[in-house]
């Protein structure tokens, strides 16, 4: 009842999975959207937004989600929005982060990382990865805790003032109504 005239081809549907049909701009205001649509209170719904963004820097590979999840419970924050927000990190923007984190977990662990990758790819083994999962770990905690920093309070601001306006919508609604019952 609800399938396509025309099937997609598998290329097609590949490219919808990486640039939406509509648009990213679209897609992005649709996710924002269903964030703001949570229940809860700012606060929870912030903390969820940030502590999914600091998981999505993380360098663990399949744990954003778990990592975003554990954090939140113990932030206070919004499992399933910070579930959401944790899809920051993307095939298309981990090379970003991870390049990012490296180089200042180079930074405040000094010379020991330099070379390491370089090592690494010349001979790959377990004890040849420790020396560039070090900076890369330190380097990408320190940045997701910096983005969720500056995630919380705008988050926290823009859900206060979407809740607030809401909530004069409904009772605007409901005014007429009440007016109605009580000149019966």
């Amino acid at each position: 009842m609800f399938r396509r005239r025309v099937p997609l081809t598998p290329m097609a549907r590949l490219r919808g999975m990486i640039w939406p049909r509509n648009g990213l701009r679209r897609a992005v205001r649709c996710h924002v959207k269903r964030i703001m649509r949570v229940p809860g209170s700012p606060h929870a719904i912030a903390a969820g937004v940030a502590v999914g963004i600091f998981a999505a820097f993380t360098p663990f590979l399949g744990l954003h989600v778990l990592i975003a999840g554990l954090v939140a419970l113990l932030a206070g924050g919004n499992i399933i929005v910070a579930a959401m927000a944790s899809l920051v990190g993307n095939p298309l923007t981990f090379p970003f982060f991870w390049f990012a984190g490296f180089e200042l977990g180079k930074i405040f662990i000094g010379h020991a990382a330099d070379g390491a990758f370089e090592a690494f790819l010349a001979k790959p083994s377990f004890a040849l990865l420790l020396p560039i999962i070090e900076p890369l770990t330190l380097g990408s905690v320190v940045l997701g805790l910096a983005a969720a920093t500056l995630f919380y309070l705008p988050v926290r601001w823009t859900v206060t003032k979407a809740q607030s306006q809401r909530r004069e919508r409904i009772s605007a609604r409901r005014l007429p109504i009440l007016a109605v019952e009580a000149a019966e």
